[in-house]
């Protein structure tokens, strides 16, 4: 399952931790959740895939911005856009 802030986004709250593997691993990220940001939290059946980021903007209609795919540098396990991966992902090479 991952485990997620109810109200953010862009990741925001997303860490390694937040795929929990079984009840324990996933009360110790609720109760993270809880600590750091002070609102309910969502846990979701983990659906493997890509991810992707797309803008858009209006209502009537809306229109689409741009797209951004993200692809991780490693396919090693489950992938998780986490924090960890967009301050890994800023580092020079």
């Amino acid at each position: 399952m991952i485990i997620k802030p109810a109200y953010e986004g862009s990741s925001k709250g997303i860490r390694l931790t937040s795929l929990a593997h079984d009840v324990r691993q996933a009360q110790d990220e609720i109760n993270r959740i809880l600590n750091d940001y002070h609102q309910p939290v969502m846990v979701e059946e983990f659906i493997e895939g890509e991810e992707l980021t797309i803008g858009v903007i209006g209502n009537a209609p809306a229109r689409v911005l741009g797209t951004m795919r993200v692809v991780p540098r490693n396919k090693t396990g489950h992938f998780v856009y986490s924090l960890e991966v967009k301050r890994d992902y800023l580092k020079p090479r």
